[in-house]
């Protein structure tokens, strides 16, 4: 939406099998007024997985022809979201005989445990060959973190770094009038029981503030509590602890997700102090602060330039749970006023840093510069 209203015809090309049609061939569609082509790249989810993890392996392949079919004499530029080496290996050189430039666009740094096959598996090796040799050779890069754009800065690419972006004005993010509870502080959580999110750490700092606990209510979207319980490990008698205190609901729409995230006072975001946390952007800090949800959190990427302590949220000193218990603490002695005026600075923020009318003219000055430069560079060659 950004690029379209800086002037630029967007077309999207995606890979999800499930907008295919029944007989597998590619649709055409829309996304916020774009056209939207699905090219089946890795085939029907019902295949063996040997089949699935070859086509895999050789993926881009289905992507570099369409761009040949439909894209290669009218683009001025691609620009890659992820894909990693499968992809940049096909379309480096394909954009280099085109004359056009490439921007590979990235918004994370897994972690090796967080990977397939672990440390020695070859999605990590995918991604550290991406990172440190291919994506230089693209040249121009859009960084989700200022850790990511100095990383890219440092190796010669143009870059430039671009938050999750959102229409503010979206009827989705428009805080509803809160229900009223039973006057319990209430705390909301949306993601999975996996390594990025530290909802463990955030259970057993409730479990630390003792009888104070039985003021405080914690929903949890997505995780069910088999799963919390398998991540806690040996704390996992803790759930029966605070029985009382935690509601799941289970996985939701992304909009009943938001819904029930909106009815809370403060959504709780704990992450390590590790590569991944830095190289990456949490999405759902920008969910909450758009909806008006201040955040109990400790910083990690770019989080301190959008939220302060006591104005968008609580900060953390690290994401332990002794630090959260010390953080709900201060949440309890906070007046209901005082928090809906958090949740006011919260939304203002999400206004005037995520809000995609606020990168029209940085991310359009910042492509035209580098089809400009391309152009430049190939009548030079040509010359």
């Amino acid at each position: 939406m950004a690029l379209q209203a800086g002037g630029f015809q967007v077309i999207i090309v995606g890979r999800k099998n499930h907008d295919l049609k029944g007989d597998g061939q590619p649709i055409s569609t829309t996304a916020d007024g774009a056209p939207y082509h699905v090219v089946d790249e890795y085939g029907p989810r019902s295949s063996p997985r040997w089949k699935q993890a070859w086509r895999y392996a050789l993926g881009g392949g289905r992507l570099s022809s369409w761009l040949k079919a439909h894209a290669g004499g009218d683009a001025q530029a691609v620009i890659l979201y992820g894909g990693y080496s499968r992809y940049l290996m096909r379309l480096i050189p394909l954009t280099r005989k085109w004359g056009i430039p490439l921007v590979f666009d990235l918004a994370e740094w897994y972690q090796p445990s967080h990977c397939a096959g672990g440390r020695f598996g070859p999605q990590r090796w995918d991604v550290e060959l991406t990172l440190r040799l291919l994506a230089p050779m693209a040249g121009n890069a859009i960084a989700i973190s200022s850790f990511l754009e100095r990383h890219f800065s440092e190796r010669g690419l143009r870059v430039i770094r671009v938050p999750p972006l959102i229409d503010a004005s979206d009827v989705k993010w428009r805080r509803q009038d809160k229900i009223e509870s039973s006057g319990r502080l209430s705390l909301g959580f949306i993601g999975n029981a996996g390594k990025k999110d530290l909802l463990t750490n955030a259970i057993r700092g409730l479990a630390l503030i003792g009888m104070r606990a039985d003021d405080v209510r914690l929903c949890i979207v997505g995780p069910s509590r088999s799963e919390l319980a398998g991540s806690l490990g040996a704390d996992a008698s803790l759930l029966e602890k605070l029985a009382a205190n935690l509601e799941f609901t289970g996985r939701l729409a992304h909009g009943d997700a938001l819904r029930r995230l909106q009815q809370v006072d403060f959504s709780i975001l704990l992450r390590p102090d590790l590569r991944y946390a830095h190289a990456g952007f949490p999405t759902k800090l920008v969910e909450s602060l758009a909806m008006g949800v201040p955040v109990i959190c400790n910083l990690t990427s770019d989080m301190g330039m959008y939220v302060r302590d006591q104005m968008e949220g609580l900060i953390l000193e690290d994401c332990s749970p002794e630090a959260f218990a010390a953080a709900l603490s201060r949440a309890l002695r906070m007046s209901r006023d005082q928090r809906l005026v958090m949740g006011v600075r919260a939304r203002q923020t999400a206004v005037e840093s995520f809000d995609y009318r606020k990168w029209i003219e940085p991310l359009g000055a910042f492509l035209r510069e580098v089809v400009a430069t391309s152009s430049q560079r190939l009548q030079w060659q040509c010359a």
